[in-house]
């Protein structure tokens, strides 16, 4: 779904809550899968640009990853649902005004990042944010936040 609505790359990251725990072969077959799926939805949309998938990383070879990207990066904190944090929508806006190349969208596990990975984040210049009163699935917050940030980078005109 983040492929339809206009996602260019997915990095996907071991976190100390995953549940899924994958060795490097195992990695790469999900990989290829991962592309594939990524592939079909690109076509199936009619994107000329097929998003890129990364291999798997852990999550501090993930954090490298972004502080050498440059680009801004939001993180929504299932700490933060229901506080009067800065939302998603407000940092967003933000965050794209900063940024002509994107913004880096830290989804995570079920049971969101714990604390000290959200707070690494937060020292490598991770925004971490709320979505609101609701808690919400990965996968459903993958595309509600990426539909969010999309907009306020003008991806929705």
């Amino acid at each position: 779904m983040c492929t339809e609505l206009g996602v260019s790359a997915y990095v996907p990251v071991l976190s100390a809550r995953s549940v899924v725990r994958l060795g490097r072969e195992a990695g790469a077959r999900k990989q290829g899968r991962w592309e594939r799926v990524v592939e079909e939805a690109a076509k199936q949309c009619g994107r000329t640009q097929v998003p890129q998938v990364l291999a798997p990383l852990r999550w501090e070879e993930a954090l490298e990853r972004y502080t050498s990207v440059g680009v801004p990066g939001v993180m929504p904190s299932a700490g933060l649902a229901g506080s009067d944090a800065r939302s998603l929508g407000d940092a967003a806006a933000e965050l794209a005004a900063r940024s002509r190349h994107g913004v880096a969208l830290f989804i995570g596990p079920e049971s969101g990042f714990d604390l000290a990975e959200e707070a690494s984040a937060e020292a490598a210049g991770v925004t971490l944010v709320t979505m609101g009163p609701r808690i919400l699935r990965t996968e459903t917050a993958a595309v509600v936040a990426s539909a969010i940030l999309l907009d306020r980078l003008g991806e929705m005109q």
